[in-house]
């Protein structure tokens, strides 16, 4: 599988590991099917991952915090196989109904993943929860979707990493309904809306 980023990675260990967990049989089966309901998710992936991983090596992770990172940001996405490309495709804002479902896409990934650990599954569902509008968790039903004992179940630093990967190539990069965004913009977002720990900012501008 062929992968062509812009993006400057600071480690050369994170290729490796990227390269060792694309090779897994469970994780080809996955992104197969991701890619072909929807290219520009699947390639979104690929580079969330990468961008994931060199944080993570930044900063240090053990090995297996590394391969669950690596595995929550290839996957953190696969709920959108299970949305309409009239949705992933439109051109214009999502209506209030749309927006909702959509946002459903990290539940519907957890169906998806349901052999794979149970740190990888809280990964995935608290990768939108480091803004200032989070979800599919809302603070006001924190008791909610077992919410208390998933949130200490969580690794903070990998959901940090995780939501600050996606959210920077998600601006850095066009979509359907939108122009990508330079450097400059991107930060001003992420400075104002980004509630993990700012040092993350920080390093994912350098990428």
């Amino acid at each position: 599988m062929d992968l062509h980023h812009n993006y400057h990675l600071e480690s050369e260990k994170t290729e490796k590991i990227f390269r060792k967990i694309l090779e897994e049989e469970k994780i080809k089966i996955l992104l197969k099917e991701l890619r072909d309901h929807h290219q520009d998710t699947f390639l979104h992936s690929l580079r969330v991952c990468l961008l994931a991983l060199d944080l993570g090596i930044e900063n240090k992770l053990e090995e297996k915090k590394l391969e669950i990172l690596a595995y929550g940001a290839l996957l953190h996405d696969i709920g959108k196989k299970e949305i309409s490309l009239l949705l992933l495709e439109k051109p214009d804002k999502l209506a209030p109904p749309e927006k909702m479902k959509m946002e459903q896409h990290t539940r519907l990934a957890l169906k998806k993943i349901a052999n794979f650990e149970d740190e990888v599954k809280f990964l995935i569902v608290g990768s939108h929860e480091c803004q200032k509008n989070p979800y599919p968790r809302k603070e006001e039903r924190r008791k909610d979707y077992r919410g208390t004992e998933r949130r200490k179940n969580a690794n903070t630093d990998l959901k940090q990493i995780l939501a600050i990967a996606d959210w920077y190539d998600a601006l850095r990069n066009s979509r359907a309904y939108k122009k990508p965004k330079d450097k400059l913009e991107t930060e001003k977002i992420l400075r104002e809306d980004y509630i993990g720990n700012p040092k993350y900012i920080s390093q994912i501008l350098k990428r």
